[in-house]
């Protein structure tokens, strides 16, 4: 599963939200700048069951409901009569001169937008690819915007030593760019490379 093409995406939001006015991001396997400091993406369920997931917060599993609370409550029915099928957000918040950032990915059995991983005999690749959004939120108001083509791996422990399934994220804030990668059975994806500055 690879993108090559460059897409430049810019908008402007009509709600007056300081610091975010627009966004660029950009889809392509150019190198990210060294010197990065990544940090996972946590994973927060809804209608997950027995499922074990990582911990989440309470603030992060608000935040997701928030944020995605729609698509969760659109999903298809789940196994058991009355249920919903389940639903995974990748979230990261990040606050910057009083507003709040974050930065999250839903994905869902029947989610829209999504192109979900191959599946058969000698396939690999694990992960998702679904639309990431961006809120900027303060005291007042929030504001969303999506763009496509974002990797989507769910966390997994490592069977053995440095075999990890991560989404990872990294924010500049005196650049306010904001770059994602996934690491897949340990190794570095650079197709799912990303860059999104905030202007």
């Amino acid at each position: 599963m690879k993108f090559n093409k460059l897409a430049s995406i810019a908008f402007t939001f009509s709600l007056v939200i300081s610091n975010l006015a627009q966004a660029q991001g950009t889809n392509s396997q150019s190198n990210l700048p060294p010197g990065l400091k990544w940090e996972p993406m946590t994973v927060v369920g809804f209608n997950t069951g027995s499922m074990e997931l990582p911990h989440a917060s309470r603030a992060e599993m608000s935040l997701a409901r928030n944020i995605w609370e729609k698509e969760i409550e659109s999903t298809g029915s789940g196994l058991t009569p009355g249920s919903k099928m389940a639903s995974f957000i990748l979230i990261k918040p990040y606050s910057v001169n009083g507003s709040q950032f974050v930065f999250s990915i839903f994905s869902s059995g029947f989610s829209n937008g999504c192109i979900p991983p191959a599946n058969g005999r000698g396939i690999e690749d694990m992960y998702s690819v679904c639309p990431m959004r961006v809120t900027q939120m303060n005291s007042s108001k929030s504001v969303s915007k999506d763009f496509p083509e974002y990797c989507h791996l769910y966390p997994e422990p490592a069977d053995k030593p440095g075999e990890i399934n991560q989404s990872q994220i990294a924010f500049d804030r005196n650049t306010m760019t904001a770059y994602f990668r996934i690491i897949q059975h340990g190794k570095h994806v650079k197709s799912c490379d990303r860059t999104l500055r905030i202007q």
